[in-house]
């Protein structure tokens, strides 16, 4: 729901042909750089509603739109990757907004998410995962990852997931921050031997909300701790954040 639209972005969302797109243009040059409340640009609508001839058209008019994130929907990035998503067109129109704009990537949307970030969150095909990955800068080393609310098994299960995907994906992280909202026994395990498969990670940060049970951090879970860092190699930087206090340790090799 993006409430009201420009005239312009109605355009847009209900799929106008891109003749008249054009015709609109002529009469109103600016109509391609003007957002909503939201920050929602016709660019970001192009890369939900429209055909990748649109998209380029759009994208070409105004570029500056690929850098901007809509309260709504995120980047353009973001908004590609909902559309694959949910099925509606070919892996193209994502492949297509990389190559215009692969710095995009280290962006992030209103809830402080990357394009890969979401695209784990939400359990998207490998392939596009792969996508993704290929147009990682160089420089982006640092990763986000929070688990789902939910306090069941089915909630670890799609956490434990995501961190093995990455994984098999990304080894070359270096720095890896996992937000915890519960632990068990079988999900610590589970994670730690997940996060052996990072073949090149520096850093790990685990947080800890103040509202999870202490038993799940008792002598058994530190002992799980240690076994992972006594044959974690590369590993050097701990830092563990837990009822409003941080501990980093460094130099553990």
């Amino acid at each position: 729901d993006y409430g009201v639209l420009t005239p312009f972005n109605h355009f847009i969302a209900v799929n106008a042909s891109l003749e008249l797109l054009k015709a609109v243009l002529k009469l109103n040059p600016k109509a391609v750089e003007t957002g909503d409340a939201s920050d929602t640009f016709p660019l970001h609508l192009a890369c939900q509603f429209a055909d990748l001839e649109t998209i380029i058209f759009i994208a070409n008019q105004y570029p500056e739109a690929l850098w901007i994130a809509s309260s709504e929907c995120g980047l353009p990035l973001h908004c590609a990757l909902w559309r694959q998503e949910q099925g509606g067109t070919g892996i193209e129109i994502l492949k297509t907004v990389l190559e215009m704009c692969p710095a995009a990537m280290k962006l992030e949307d209103a809830e402080d998410r990357t394009a890969l970030e979401l695209a784990l969150k939400r359990d998207v095909p490998l392939n596009l995962l792969q996508l993704l990955v290929n147009y990682i800068p160089g420089d982006m080393q640092e990763f986000k990852l929070e688990e789902f609310p939910e306090e069941d098994e089915k909630a670890w299960d799609l956490n434990h997931k995501q961190i093995e995907i990455l994984s098999g994906i990304f080894p070359q992280l270096t720095r890896l921050t996992v937000k915890v909202k519960h632990w068990t026994r079988a999900g610590l395990n589970s994670l730690f031997e997940s996060l052996h498969n990072f073949s090149s990670l520096k850093t790990l940060h685990l947080d800890i909300p103040t509202d999870i049970h202490i038993r799940h951090w008792n002598g058994e879970a530190l002992e799980l701790l240690q076994q992972y860092l006594g044959h974690q190699e590369t590993l050097e930087t701990l830092v563990l954040c837990m009822y409003d206090r941080t501990l980093e340790h460094t130099g553990i090799k």
